[in-house]
């Protein structure tokens, strides 16, 4: 990965820790992915991604991208801890959330 494309997106990750940080009134994006906490993770993903659609609105910007790089960072880092939990329904469970969300926003 190109070092401009690595910051462009540690970036995007950068605003989604301050736009729970926002929603919550505290720094707690790392908690809420090791908690597996989905209903507060999915209301995070859902502030991110109205906020990029808004601000890319005002400024004729594709905000795709920023929210793909947001939705795979928590994705990626859910699917790896539920993964060393072996619970297959939560698994399965997490699993069908996510695409929800995918779908609902891609």
């Amino acid at each position: 990965m190109a070092p401009s494309t690595l910051r462009t997106q540690l970036s995007v990750i950068e605003q989604l820790y301050q736009s729970a940080r926002r929603l919550y009134q505290a720094d707690c994006l790392d908690c809420l992915i090791a908690e597996l906490k989905f209903d507060e993770l999915e209301a995070c993903l859902e502030t991110f991604f109205i906020t990029a659609r808004n601000h890319g609105a005002q400024t004729a910007a594709n905000y795709h991208p920023n929210w793909r790089v947001a939705y795979v960072f928590v994705k990626s880092c859910v699917q790896r801890l539920v993964k060393s939990h072996a619970d297959t329904d939560m698994l399965w469970l997490l699993s069908m959330r996510l695409e929800r969300l995918e779908k609902l926003f891609d």
